[in-house]
């Protein structure tokens, strides 16, 4: 899975929704699913007046809803995969383009004319950050992306993973973790066969939902 790595608190931002474009210096021609990760920078240098204005730490704390002075590490961990989302755009800047930002979105990014404007869309919070290490650029995530693509005949939650290979959760009630088994000959109504926990391959994988985990409610 595709991932970007952003400062803190930019990339607590991106998590929460609040913040809808990951500005940069340069453009990327892909579209599709990305991790949001967060650096490890020491967040007192991007809280202070180097990285970061009043208005963007007005905004901040106002949408998400903290006071002015808050425990930034604790809040803002670094260091994690924090979010998914669909990155679905790349948009040059311009000043026509700048006209149609909500002035948040506009104090929470460097919207320079011809930098970018990297679009998100259906952004998902993960329950927990996952502890990952970053790098410059995209960057590829060792997750297992699922996808989810509806239930097969015994009702079961079907995904299919970024190769095209299914997946079945055969314990989906919320209350329990999930238990994925590879679908038998790759067929939405076939057979659950190998657990994916016995599979070498996946150990230690983090497992995302996309766009979310589909269980069983009673």
């Amino acid at each position: 899975m595709k991932a970007i790595t952003v400062w803190q608190p930019w990339a607590g931002a991106l998590a929460a929704g609040i913040k809808g474009n990951e500005t940069r210096s340069w453009a990327t021609k892909y579209r599709g699913p990305i991790a949001i990760h967060s650096a490890m920078k020491a967040i007192q240098h991007t809280w202070s007046d180097l990285y970061m204005d009043d208005e963007a730490r007005e905004v901040i704390c106002r949408r998400l809803e903290l006071p002015e002075i808050i425990d930034g590490p604790a809040i803002f961990p670094m260091g994690c995969i924090l979010a998914t989302a669909e990155l679905v755009d790349c948009i040059t800047i311009t000043p026509e383009y700048i006209t149609t930002l909500t002035p948040d979105e506009l104090a929470l990014g460097d919207y320079t004319p011809g930098r970018y404007a990297w679009k998100l869309a259906n952004v998902q919070k993960l329950p927990e950050p996952i502890p990952a290490k970053g790098r410059q650029g995209l960057w590829n995530w060792e997750a297992l992306l699922l996808r989810h693509k509806g239930r097969d005949s015994w009702d079961r939650p079907v995904y299919e993973d970024e190769s095209g290979k299914l997946w079945k959760d055969v314990e989906p009630r919320a209350d329990n973790a999930p238990k994925l088994c590879s679908a038998l000959y790759n067929a939405f109504d076939g057979e659950p066969d190998t657990p994916l926990e016995v599979m070498e391959r996946y150990k230690d994988k983090a497992i995302i939902f996309m766009p979310k985990r589909d269980t069983w409610t009673w």
